[in-house]
């Protein structure tokens, strides 16, 4: 498991927590009560609770699956590249995927 807070510059952050996907349950009650166990948890963390005293959501928790380590993806297909999330190039930490998305969409043009 990763876990991460990310200043975003402008007064506000965002924190993410990645787990192994083979670690979840796949029921989807289930898995929604490990993943908000998982949050509840690490805002309880001392070190996560002192960065975050006097904070106040923005939004509700949200979760969502990607693939990050592109094991098991099928990456291209007759005329055909997936990028970012769906080529499983998402950064394992951040879940980000758009920045690797350009890159690579900029290596295939050049092919």
């Amino acid at each position: 498991m990763r876990k991460g807070i990310f200043y975003l510059g402008d007064g506000s952050a965002t924190f993410g927590i990645a787990v192994y996907g083979r670690n979840l349950p796949g029921e989807p009650a289930v898995l929604e009560a490990a993943l908000r166990s998982l949050h509840e948890g690490f805002l309880a963390e001392p070190e996560v609770a002192r960065m975050l005293s006097g904070a106040s959501p923005e939004e509700t928790m949200t979760s969502r699956i990607f693939a990050s380590s592109g094991y098991g993806v099928r990456r291209t297909e007759a005329g055909l590249l997936r990028v970012g999330d769906a080529g499983g190039t998402s950064h394992p930490v951040s879940g980000e995927g758009i920045g690797f998305a350009l890159q690579a969409g900029r290596l295939a043009a050049g092919w």
